[in-house]
């Protein structure tokens, strides 16, 4: 292998007897290797450290393989490292001196303990995904050093209960944290996250409040929050200028949403789901007017849709499994830009507003197991027919 001394690019993949990779330090001009399915590895050589123009190095399925070797800090132009399935691996000691690294993933570590202090020296990392690492209990502190950082994601680690140190991230676009069941709180630094565009947090029981200073977040355009059954409020959104997407889903301790919802003048998207609890809508929706899409389902508590009027750019509308609605506001009538019209599992919804005929822009109207709606709205002879008459596609049905 030694003489193939211009070879650019080389992956091994499920070579289950193979267990060396001695003499490899002589691909001198090797860019990227790849080593996927080789159980029997259990060490790499010091020479992988003579590879001067790696820029990307993949570890898979490399289930003996205990540590990386010293000769790994001398990898000055590596770019990208990503490790997985390395069930023996439990240390990124060396990784420091990678100072050419952007991107580092690790995924199915279940012996990685920890990340090294030395991981605040990667001045040039810009993403950093780690999953699957279910005995890593904390983050260093030294990360905050991680100016460059641009995304990090965070998943499917259970013994991590903190978030400490992210404060630092000055650059950071995009946070992503699922299943951390022992999060219980987020550090008020996030707020200082200037930069921040996408938040998304998903699976974490035990968290009960987001921190004040998120509502800082004037920039952030993104924010999901996911089985969080704990969190029961979400006082000071309003402070989110810019949000164009806001998806609240399984927040069975949600009551209600706040008047200031309407202050997220900004809001294209609400995706609202999975809330028992909560009764009705704020009245304060009705200055969303950049609203286009509207999704509400599995609300088995909500009775009302007062004060939709207000969604003047709205052209999406949908409305699945809220059994306790017993109808449409009139103000339906008043979301001149509607499209699409989706009442889904609706049981108790008994007829049709008489706005409803003047929606010219609807194209398409879906009515699904609301057996009050089918008979009202069968065709030239139901009682709401002439409301929806000019709809160019009209779906109902029922499911036996």
């Amino acid at each position: 292998m030694q003489c193939l001394t211009d070879l650019e690019k080389l992956k091994i993949k499920d070579c289950p007897e193979f267990h060396s990779l001695e003499g490899i330090g002589g691909l001198v001009m090797l860019k990227v290797l790849k080593i996927e399915g080789m159980p029997k590895l259990v060490e790499l050589p010091e020479e992988l450290g003579e590879l001067k123009s790696l820029q990307k190095l993949c570890l898979s399925q490399c289930s003996n393989l205990s540590s990386l070797p010293k000769g790994v800090q001398c990898l000055t132009e590596l770019q990208k490292l990503q490790i997985a399935d390395c069930l023996e691996l439990h240390s990124l000691k060396g990784i420091g001196s990678l100072m050419a690294l952007k991107i580092l993933k690790i995924r199915n570590m279940p012996k990685l303990v920890g990340l090294p202090e030395e991981l605040a020296d990667l001045n040039s990392l810009q993403e950093l995904q780690i999953q699957q690492c279910p005995n890593l209990s904390s983050l260093p502190e030294g990360m905050q050093c991680l100016t460059e950082l641009q995304t990090l994601q965070i998943a499917d680690c259970p013994e991590l209960h903190s978030l400490e140190g992210i404060r630092g991230f000055i650059a950071l676009n995009i946070l992503k944290i699922d299943d951390m069941p022992k999060l219980v709180g987020l550090p008020e630094e996030l707020g200082d996250l200037n930069s921040l565009r996408d938040f998304q947090i998903r699976q974490c029981p035990n968290l009960s409040s987001l921190p004040k200073g998120m509502w800082n977040l004037t920039g952030l355009q993104i924010l999901q929050l996911v089985n969080c059954p704990e969190l029961h409020s979400l006082e000071g959104i309003g402070g989110l200028i810019a949000l164009k997407v806001l998806e609240i889903d399984d927040m069975p301790k949600l009551v209600g949403l706040p008047e200031e919802l309407g202050d997220l003048i900004s809001l294209e998207k609400l995706h609202i789901s999975t809330c028992p609890n909560l009764s009705s809508l704020p009245e304060g929706m009705n200055r969303l007017t950049k609203l286009s899409t509207l999704c509400i389902e599995y609300c088995t508590g909500l009775h009302s849709l007062e004060g939709i009027g207000g969604l003047i750019s709205l052209e999406n509308l949908e409305v699945n499994h809220v059994p306790m609605l017993v109808g449409l506001p009139e103000e339906l009538g008043y979301l001149k830009s509607l499209r699409q019209l989706l009442i889904w599992w609706c049981p108790n919804v008994s007829s049709l507003p008489d706005g409803m005929q003047h929606l010219t822009e609807l194209q398409n109207l879906q009515i699904m197991q609301c057996p009050q709606l089918e008979e009202r709205c069968s065709i030239n002879t139901g009682e709401d027919w002439a409301k929806i008459s000019h709809v160019p596609d009209i779906h109902i049905w029922l499911c036996y």
